[in-house]
């Protein structure tokens, strides 16, 4: 069977070409799988043969030609790697999500948290008379609260992304 012809009938029979092929026996295919299954640096047909308890690979190496393993090993091993990277982008995808679900939560608590203290500290402003009133315990109320609501701001903006949106809209009206 010529090899080329072998490997565009594997190529458009819509099998995956790391699959059990027409014409593959129980033994052939079994050997195609150690085969395949083995890292990078250690495949060989030799490797194979001990994996399997064969001394003679003779068969190995008909079959390898016959059934494109070279070639059908090649695509399986892209289709790995892709599959992997897809799985790690699909990771890195939830972590940003849940990153900019957190962000978005301590943004909304902290912007809470300011508008209770700057209320607390009008709430007791207005109470007090002038001459009541420490002088040096309002300034500390309204840093504390500008700094929360200063942090709770830069989560939220950091949060939806005004910053990327700011810059494409002045890229935008550059054009």
């Amino acid at each position: 069977m010529d090899s080329k012809k072998t490997s565009l009938q594997i190529f458009t029979k819509g099998l995956n070409t790391w699959e059990r092929q027409p014409g593959e026996t129980d033994k052939s295919y079994a050997a195609f799988c150690t085969y395949r299954d083995m890292s990078l640096n250690e495949r060989s047909l030799e490797a194979t043969g001990r994996k399997q308890n064969i001394k003679n690979i003779r068969h190995y190496a008909d079959w390898s030609k016959k059934f494109s393993w070279v070639e059908r090993v090649r695509a399986y091993d892209a289709y790995v790697q892709v599959h992997s990277r897809k799985l790690r982008e699909e990771e890195h995808l939830k972590n940003i999500e849940e990153f900019s679900e957190r962000q978005r939560l301590i943004a909304k608590e902290t912007i809470r948290t300011a508008v209770m203290i700057l209320k607390k500290a009008n709430t007791r402003l207005a109470k007090l008379n002038a001459k009541d009133i420490h002088p040096a315990s309002l300034p500390g109320f309204y840093r504390a609260a500008a700094a929360l609501f200063e942090a709770g701001s830069n989560s939220e903006s950091m949060a939806l992304g005004v910053e990327q949106l700011l810059e494409a809209l002045s890229q935008f009206k550059q054009k």
